[in-house]
């Protein structure tokens, strides 16, 4: 048995799938269980325990048992076909999925949208919102690349569709359908995003990555009309490489702060230096 280390308190179900499938790539045969500090609440252990019903989660590894750690954000750590082999959509999802939006995933022409703001706008210093500008350059992206093809249309999901509703609404999107994932719950989300067969355009986020991975995995033509950012994190993981979030095939969009948040990004950062001073001179616990 090998331990993955994972820390379900500050990582979501994103970077678990990249550590479980990096883990099984490098190893199809071995059995694999979740590491879990002892003091991470029990909530946020269950948050994705139904998502992995075979793999165990414990909060202690025999002595001398081999420990993987790390986040192995990268697709070239991953063997496709164990992708394939391990993220299929759980029957009552399926189901779930056909009862509430009929034949709509059978449109070769809906592109997935993901949008991540509400935690990412609370820290622009390490996890920037991908911008208005970058999603607005992205749907007439893909409108462009699919030129010819199916008509063209749009299913968001975000943890922010109030403001989605709203902004997708603006007139640069005239004459667009955009549709809204509502009321459903993180498994479903993605299983929503990987069934969209016309392309994907996504935010900085490895919930993201894995939306538009498996879909172009399920339906290979949609990887020419995947989009990402160009800006990944901020500047406070300025050395971080994000190369391997962009697979094979997929388009890369120039994006970037807006001065406004720059400067807020810039505060963070300022803050943040300002608190790890003091609790080095005693003055902060």
């Amino acid at each position: 048995m090998t331990y993955i280390k994972v820390d379900p308190c500050s990582t979501r179900l994103g970077n678990w799938m990249f550590q479980y499938a990096a883990a099984k790539s490098a190893a199809p045969s071995e059995q694999f269980a979740f590491l879990v500090r002892g003091d991470q609440s029990t909530a946020a252990v269950e948050r994705y325990a139904a998502f992995w019903p075979d793999v165990p989660i414990v909060r202690e590894a025999p002595a001398g048992a081999q420990v993987r750690q790390g986040l192995f954000q990268d697709y070239r750590s991953l063997d496709p076909e164990v992708v394939k082999g391990l993220f299929r959509c759980p029957a009552e999802v399926e189901e779930r999925i056909a009862v509430r939006y009929g034949g709509l995933f059978d449109d070769p022409g809906l592109v997935s949208v993901h949008v991540r703001r509400t935690d990412y706008l609370q820290l622009p210093h390490r996890h920037p919102f991908v911008g208005e500008r970058y999603l607005i350059e992205a749907v007439r992206r893909v409108v462009e690349l699919r030129r010819g093809k199916e008509a063209t249309s749009f299913f968001v999901c975000s943890d922010d569709i109030p403001w989605c509703r709203r902004f997708f609404a603006r007139r640069e999107f005239a004459g667009l359908a955009f549709r809204f994932s509502e009321g459903n719950d993180v498994m479903t989300d993605l299983f929503l995003m990987a069934k969209c067969r016309g392309g994907h355009i996504c935010s900085n986020s490895s919930f993201s990555f894995w939306g538009a991975y498996l879909g172009a995995l399920a339906c290979p033509s949609a990887a020419a009309t995947t989009v990402f950012p160009s800006m990944w994190f901020g500047p406070a993981i300025k050395d971080a490489d994000w190369s391997g979030m962009y697979f094979p095939g997929s388009v890369v969009l120039k994006n970037g702060y807006t001065f406004p948040r720059y400067v807020l990004a810039r505060v963070h950062m300022f803050k943040n230096a300002c608190g790890s001073l003091a609790r080095k001179l005693g003055l902060r616990s």
